[in-house]
C-alpha cells in the first residue's frame, strides 16, 4: 500500500503502521478497529476528502474482506475509490489502484462480470496514464484483469493479459518474487486451457 499517497499527519501514519502490524499478524478485528480510528482522525484533522483516505479505506476494506465482512469491505473499497477520485480525479494512479482493488474484490466474491468490468476500467486507465511499459502499476493491473478473465472462462483473453504482465516484468524487474507469482498464474491459465 506504500504506492498510494503519503499521509499529511504523523498521527494517522502511526495508526496506519499499527493497523498494518495487526493485519500482518492476522489480528483482523484489532486491525479494523485501528484503521477505523485512523480514518476518523484523518477526516477530523485533514478534512474529507484528503490524500490519506484512499489508502486508509483501501487497507481497511482488504482486512474486512479477509475477516469475511464482505458488505463492509465493499463499502470501504468504494469509499477508497471515491476519495481518490475526489482528490485527484480520474487521471491519476491512485484512481487506478483503488479501481483495481475494488475489481479484485468483486471478482473474488463471485461477482466476476462486475469485477472484470471494473478491472477493465483500471486497465484502460493505466495504459492511458502510464503506458504498456510502465514497470509498477501496469503489470499489476494486467495480471489482475487477466486472472479475473481466466476465472470467468475467458481463457485466451485472460492469458494474453497475464502474458503481457509477465513480459513487462521480465523486461523491467526480472528475478523478483512478483514475477514468480505471475508465472504461476500464467501456468494455471495454460492448464485450464489444456496446455
Amino acid at each position: 500500500h506504500r504506492d498510494l499517497h503519503s499521509f499529511p499527519t504523523r498521527r494517522s501514519s502511526d495508526l496506519y503502521e499499527e493497523g498494518l502490524l495487526h493485519s500482518q499478524r492476522a489480528e483482523n478485528a484489532e486491525a479494523i478497529s485501528v484503521f477505523q480510528e485512523a480514518i476518523s482522525l484523518s477526516r477530523k484533522l485533514e478534512g474529507d476528502p484528503n490524500p490519506a483516505l484512499p489508502r486508509l479505506y483501501a487497507i481497511q476494506g482488504e482486512v474486512q474482506e479477509a475477516a469475511m465482512q464482505f458488505a463492509a469491505a465493499e463499502e470501504g473499497l468504494r469509499a477508497a475509490l471515491a476519495a481518490a477520485h475526489a482528490i485527484n480525479g480520474d487521471q491519476h494512479v491512485d484512481t487506478v489502484q483503488t479501481t483495481m482493488r475494488l475489481g479484485m474484490f468483486l471478482a473474488g466474491t463471485a461477482r466476476l462480470s462486475e469485477g472484470i468490468a471494473t478491472l477493465q476500467k483500471a486497465r484502460d486507465l493505466v495504459l492511458k496514464l502510464r503506458g504498456a511499459d510502465d514497470s509498477f502499476y501496469t503489470p499489476q493491473v494486467l495480471l489482475e484483469y487477466g486472472w479475473a478473465r481466466v476465472r470467468n472462462g475467458q481463457f485466451e483473453a485472460g492469458l494474453a493479459s497475464i502474458s503481457q504482465a509477465v513480459a513487462n516484468r521480465r523486461k523491467n524487474r526480472p528475478g523478483t518474487r512478483y514475477l514468480a507469482i505471475m508465472l504461476e498464474d500464467q501456468a494455471a491459465a495454460l492448464i485450464e486451457m489444456g496446455e
